[in-house]
């Protein structure tokens, strides 16, 4: 499980994979979901890479 956390103090719309297909989720300033590690996309990963997320073991 992974928890992803948005650090900015704007709101950010991600896209996530799972079973059933691909969804977005809006995440608001400072908050988190924790996901399955396979639910991670590229978007995820780049955005982690530019310290807008933050991706932590949950």
């Amino acid at each position: 499980m992974k928890s992803i956390t948005n650090d900015s103090l704007q709101g950010f719309e991600i896209h996530i994979n799972t079973p059933k297909g691909h969804i977005t989720r809006w995440l608001k300033p400072k908050e988190t979901i924790v996901v399955p590690s396979y639910y991670i996309t590229e978007q995820v990963k780049n955005m982690q890479k530019m310290q807008l997320l933050r991706l932590k073991n949950a």
